[in-house]
């Protein structure tokens, strides 16, 4: 319940400004997420071990079927299960669970300046079960990275 009073007061600032609530927000529940609406009604029931706004995920931005690409639209969610990740439609159904073989790999890309080269890796986060993307950047000896999730 921390986390729903946490969006919800969050929430209740836009709210002020004239801004929409989200249709669905992520509630926890004895372990288990959710989500309800903005008058704390439950529409999907807790049953899912992580869950994140309705929101567009990038990642599908590099899919290989473009069919598939639907699913990371803003009509749908990412939520875990049994280790899985998946994305949910706003009944709480399963429309799609990730495969990495669905998705094409970020390959080097190189820089218009040749003293500087920069590469791109895709990888999960093993915390927060979250894919993102990682730039290396190689100038005069200094290296960087700058780890971006989606």
């Amino acid at each position: 319940m921390l986390l729903l009073s946490t969006v919800f007061s969050s929430y209740a600032q836009e709210k002020n400004d004239g801004l929409p609530y989200p249709d669905l927000i992520p509630i926890l529940e004895n372990g288990l997420y959710g989500y309800c609406d903005k008058d704390k009604n439950i529409i999907i029931e807790p049953q899912f071990e992580g869950a994140a706004f309705f929101g567009e995920d990038l990642d599908f931005l590099d899919i290989k079927v473009p069919k598939k690409k639907i699913f990371g639209s803003s009509a749908y969610a990412t939520v875990w299960q049994d280790g899985q990740r998946m994305r949910i439609d706003k009944k709480g159904n399963v429309v799609y669970q990730y495969n990495p073989d669905d998705f094409n790999e970020i390959r080097p890309k190189e820089s218009i300046n040749a003293s500087i080269k920069q590469s791109y890796e895709k990888f999960q986060d093993d915390q927060t079960r979250l894919w993102g993307g990682a730039r290396y950047s190689y100038k005069r000896g200094v290296d960087s990275c700058t780890i971006q999730y989606s």
